[in-house]
């Protein structure tokens, strides 16, 4: 995902799997296979 939104001039600013957003945000996890399947990525939109 990085990859195509850089491509598309979308800088992006964070890019990770949801298993780090978890631990980051203090969150519980009691399936962790299927939270690092799933990522996260935030792009600012150009101006």
């Amino acid at each position: 995902m990085r990859t195509l939104l850089t491509n598309h001039r979308f800088p992006v600013t964070d890019d990770n799997d949801l298993l780090t957003v978890a631990a980051r945000l203090a969150i519980p996890v009691k399936q962790r296979r299927s939270l690092q399947c799933g990522r996260v990525t935030v792009a600012d939109r150009p101006h």
